[in-house]
Order: C-alpha cells, then sequence, then structure tokens
C-alpha cells in the first residue's frame, strides 16, 4: 500500500507554483494537472519514485 501526500494550497497559482519548483528539481509529473471546479490538483514524484501531491480546495464539497 502506498499513501499519497498531499499538502493543502488556497489558491491555484501556489500549487502550480509549488509543483513547477519540484519538477525543476525532479522533473517528473506524477499524472497531468486536474481541476474539478472547487478542488484541483497536481502531483510530482520523488528522487525515490514516491508520488507527492498538491492539492487546492475552495468552496464547501457537495454532501
Amino acid at each position: 500500500m502506498e499513501v499519497l501526500p498531499s499538502p493543502r494550497r488556497e489558491i491555484r497559482a501556489e500549487v502550480d507554483r509549488l509543483v513547477g519548483r519540484a519538477l525543476d528539481a525532479v522533473g517528473a509529473s506524477f499524472g497531468e494537472p486536474e481541476d474539478f471546479g472547487v478542488m484541483s490538483t497536481h502531483g510530482f514524484v520523488d528522487p525515490d519514485g514516491h508520488g507527492l501531491g498538491v492539492l487546492r480546495m475552495s468552496g464547501t464539497p457537495a454532501p
């Protein structure tokens, strides 16, 4: 079993900036960025091959 840690950011630009910095340093994306309206996510793979994601959530999800 693997866990995907996903730090949360409030603004989409912060997600893009953080992932961009990681990609510059590591160079491997974990899939494509996804935007679901109230939530967006993007991830990267660290040098050891572990996936990490960054999450932005705004508003309240539907029940």
